[in-house]
This record gives structure tokens, C-alpha cells and sequence, in this order.
């Protein structure tokens, strides 16, 4: 009867189910029998809280993923020795989890920071992860 159906909410997929009491069995679609309370509208509605609270989890969903996506672009690109000179760009190998550097001009690689042989200081380029801002700090400081 249609009394036994009650529509519940799945806060997962963001959808009303249909529940029988008696016998428990759900539906995602609304069974033939069952009508909406008198007063109540047969068109699936969110609390006011729990609306405010999706947009909110969704809203830092989306921050955390922004965040994410910068991260992992900061370690992906390039992040070249600000000296022309010498050429060595600093890299991510995500096998290692660990930075390398890598000369184009000469193909080496090293996990360490080559010495450059010039006078100066050697300024190199990152990426603050909990900010998305890049720094330059020098070798020789």
C-alpha cells in the first residue's frame, strides 16, 4: 500500500530512493503505488541545510581539486635554472617521488645539483605547493 513507501535521500549520488517499510525493499524509481504526503510535493526537494551544505562541500571540493591540479603542474613544468648558461632544468620522477636535473644541451643527468663552474650564484626556481606561488632561491646562499 502506498502508505508502506517512504522516499529517502542518498547524500552519495544526490538522489531520492523509495523504501518499502515492510518488506524493505528500494527503488530509485517511484513505485506505482506510492503518493507524496498530502501537503508535500511530489518534486524531489532539498532541506535548506542540507542544499547549504552540498554547495559548500562542493565549493571546497573544488579548492582542493584547484589546489591539486596546481601542485601538480608545478611538478610537471619545467623549472629551468634562472642562469642561461649553465642549462640545467630541475624535474620530477614520479617513480621516485624526488626531484633530478637534466642539461638538454649536454643530455646528463643528476639527482643532485651539478656545480656549475662559472663565477655566481646559481638561481634556481620552485613552486611553494601550499601556495601555487614560484621563488627563486641561489646555490650559493
Amino acid at each position: 500500500d502506498a502508505a508502506s513507501w517512504v522516499r529517502l535521500y542518498d547524500p552519495a549520488s544526490g538522489q531520492y530512493y523509495y523504501q518499502h517499510q515492510g518488506t524493505f525493499d528500494t527503488s530509485w524509481d517511484p513505485p506505482a503505488e506510492w503518493r507524496a504526503p498530502d501537503g508535500a510535493s511530489a518534486a524531489p526537494s532539498l532541506a535548506p541545510e542540507v542544499g547549504a551544505a552540498m554547495r559548500m562541500q562542493s565549493t571546497f571540493r573544488a579548492q582542493v581539486a584547484r589546489k591539486a591540479v596546481r601542485r601538480e603542474r608545478a611538478r610537471t613544468q619545467r623549472n629551468v635554472l634562472a642562469t642561461a648558461s649553465d642549462g640545467w632544468q630541475k624535474l620530477f620522477d614520479p617513480a621516485s617521488q624526488c626531484d633530478y636535473y637534466y642539461n638538454p644541451a649536454t643530455e646528463q643527468v643528476s639527482w643532485t645539483l651539478p656545480q656549475v663552474d662559472e663565477a655566481g650564484p646559481v638561481w634556481i626556481s620552485d613552486t611553494d605547493p601550499q601556495t601555487g606561488n614560484n621563488y627563486y632561491f641561489s646555490t650559493a646562499s
